[in-house]
């Protein structure tokens, strides 16, 4: 079977458009958080809450976002003949202007919008401390990408030199210096990057592939699973931490399927799911500000007029959510993500000779 070719961009058509499945699967996962079964019905449980966020699973969707940021930050230096080196500072400057310009312009819109107090407003303005995410709650993962991308080039040396050691390193980071299991994700992101050629070279057979698929699957419903088996009324009482960390190899089971499926890749390279792809970034920081602050204190107002719990949700939290802030993040896309990755590639090139890490 024929290798296929990486561009020279280092962007992979195919995984833009999973990660933009993964954003619009985060807006329906928040979204079905308000789903209350106990309206209209005398049913009076969340298990088919629980059971629609197996399919539509946001903490996986999340999981799924770390391990494609370390693959995808990793891959174009993996390869030993391509860059014998890389600056810190470059790398550090890159990240920051790919991360924090559409972050604080949400942030900045959020705090006017809630009048938040401005204690709260510049506590969230870093993104480097667990906790600091009132504004705009799903951030608590832009957080863990940030301080991941601290320490991010040290793993991939570490990788490149020992995989043991990558490990080692991960472990103590994780228990030892507060990065919680997240870290565990970049690094199964680094060694997919580090076996991308291997993997696309895989021939699996059919059997095969949905015997994994599932495996994956069970991997990735693990909270969910876990709620219908042990009902509870607090969701958060769901053993979080673990069902991140067998998220975490759940997908990657998954990708490595992705990646060694040609006709799959083809068949999910459409222009609307690249473009997903393109403004996931947008969705994923614009979604909450859309729903919850613009459009859900309006809800009894939209209940009043259309009489039925069920067909109110379904208009406002998915009909009227789901639009209005693919429209957002196709706007932060254009006129604040683009030009920032832009200044700061510039920018950051300036700085490509200091603070300089061999790579092997």
């Amino acid at each position: 079977m024929t290798t296929p070719t990486i561009p020279s961009t280092r962007r992979i058509g195919y995984l833009d458009s999973i990660r933009g499945m993964a954003a619009l699967a985060v807006v329906i996962f928040h979204s079905n958080a308000w789903l209350d079964f106990t309206k209209d019905t005398n049913f009076n449980s969340s298990i088919p809450t629980h059971i629609l966020n197996i399919f539509f699973n946001g903490h996986n969707a999340v999981c799924l976002f770390f391990v494609l940021s370390g693959f995808v930050l990793s891959l174009k230096y993996v390869k030993k003949n391509d860059i014998q080196e890389v600056s810190y500072v470059e790398f550090i400057l890159k990240r920051i202007f790919r991360l924090y310009p559409a972050y604080w312009f949400v942030l900045i819109i959020a705090a006017l919008y809630t009048s938040a107090d401005s204690v709260v407003f510049f506590q969230e303005l870093p993104l480097l401390i667990f906790g600091n995410n009132t504004l705009i709650p799903p951030s608590w993962s832009l957080i863990a990408e940030m301080r991941m991308s601290l320490i991010f080039l040290f793993l991939l040396v570490l990788a490149m030199r020992n995989v043991k050691l990558l490990f080692v390193a991960a472990f103590l980071f994780w228990f030892l210096f507060g990065f919680r299991v997240y870290v565990l994700h970049f690094c199964l992101g680094i060694l997919l990057a580090m076996n991308f050629d291997k993997i696309q070279q895989l021939e699996l057979s059919k059997a095969k592939r949905y015997v994994l698929f599932f495996i994956g699957f069970l991997l990735c419903s693990f909270e969910q699973i876990h709620f219908i088996i042990v009902p509870h009324e607090n969701f958060k009482a769901t053993n979080t931490e673990l069902g991140f960390f067998l998220g975490a190899f759940g997908c990657v089971i998954w990708l490595v399927l992705a990646m060694s499926a040609p006709k799959f890749q083809k068949r999910i390279e459409t222009k609307p799911l690249l473009f997903l792809g393109d403004i996931s970034y947008g969705l994923y920081i614009g979604h909450w500000l859309i729903f919850v602050n613009i459009l859900e204190p309006h809800f009894e107002w939209f209940l009043s007029k259309i009489g039925s719990f069920y067909l109110t949700h379904i208009i406002v939290r998915y009909g009227l959510v789901i639009p209005l802030s693919l429209l957002f993040a196709t706007f932060l896309y254009y006129v604040i993500e683009k030009p920032f990755i832009k200044w700061g590639y510039n920018i950051a090139k300036k700085y490509k000779d200091k603070l300089v890490l061999k790579l092997n």
